[in-house]
């Protein structure tokens, strides 16, 4: 018995392509306004060509491209303060000044004590302790003390016993504060030969040694801030108007700086 071989099925889509663009041609071809005299498949080319040139003026149109940020520029730094390196003691008020010996703060013992405590804060980079003096009843007036180690500044002195219009005075006991050093203008300190302080004063600026319990003490006014010497058998003697810087010293070595200090007293 003969076998014959299957045969595949016959596509039941009997439609040819002629119909089969015709059936697709149709719904393209309702893009395209009707004109007189047009056929079907030349309303398909213009769907096509309007189509084509779509797509070409979409390639060619030009891309908005953003522009690039700005790169951002370092912010300059802040110009850091001058770093105080030392303090000088003169007449009339103290200078704080840096490695360059430029100005960094200065305060007259005439201008407000706490705008000075202010600055010697700032200056030697802690806060001050607070005290009281008490009066000796005698020539040491009692005053309110704000100090660092080796430093100190006093205000709320009765004006019997500052020089005249002074608000407040200093001083120091150490050559060095917190790292500062602490000199006169011509820059002596504690510890120094207080010959080299005196050597070209005037004779009145310049006092008599005297013999202590502590040893030889001697004052030298290294600054005058006001007022003129006077005898002390003069009637002016005593007065407030002559003051100034003073060095005392223990053995001809300085051990102390103070300002204002008056320069002729009963005391």
């Amino acid at each position: 018995m003969a076998v014959v071989a299957a045969q595949p099925e016959a596509d039941t889509d009997a439609r040819g392509p002629r119909q089969l663009l015709r059936e697709v041609s149709r719904p393209l071809a309702r893009l395209v306004p009707y004109t007189d005299g047009m056929t079907i498949n030349q309303r398909i080319r213009a769907v096509l060509l309007v189509a084509v040139a779509g797509f070409a003026l979409v390639g060619c149109a030009p891309v908005d491209v953003p522009d690039p940020e700005p790169s951002a520029s370092p912010t300059p730094s802040a110009s850091a303060e001058p770093a105080a390196a030392a303090v000088y003691i003169s007449a009339t008020g103290f200078t704080v000044v840096d490695e360059s010996d430029e100005t960094v703060a200065t305060a007259l013992y005439s201008s407000d004590p706490q705008a000075a405590i202010a600055i010697l804060t700032d200056a030697f980079g802690s806060e001050p302790e607070l005290s009281v003096r008490p009066s000796d009843l005698n020539c040491v007036p009692e005053a309110n003390v704000v100090s660092w180690d080796g430093f100190a500044l006093r205000y709320g002195i009765p004006v019997n016993s500052v020089p005249r219009g002074q608000l407040f005075e200093v001083e120091s006991t150490a050559a060095t504060v917190a790292g500062l050093s602490v000199e006169t203008p011509g820059g002596a300190s504690v510890g120094d030969p207080v010959g080299d302080v005196a050597a070209g004063l005037p004779a009145e600026q310049v006092g008599e040694p005297v013999t202590t319990d502590l040893g030889l003490i001697q004052s030298v006014a290294y600054e005058i801030g006001s007022g003129t010497y006077v005898p002390w058998d003069h009637p002016e003697f005593g007065s407030y108007d002559f003051w100034g810087a003073s060095a005392r010293s223990i053995d001809g070595m300085i051990d102390r700086l103070d300002a204002p200090v008056l320069l002729q007293n009963q005391c």
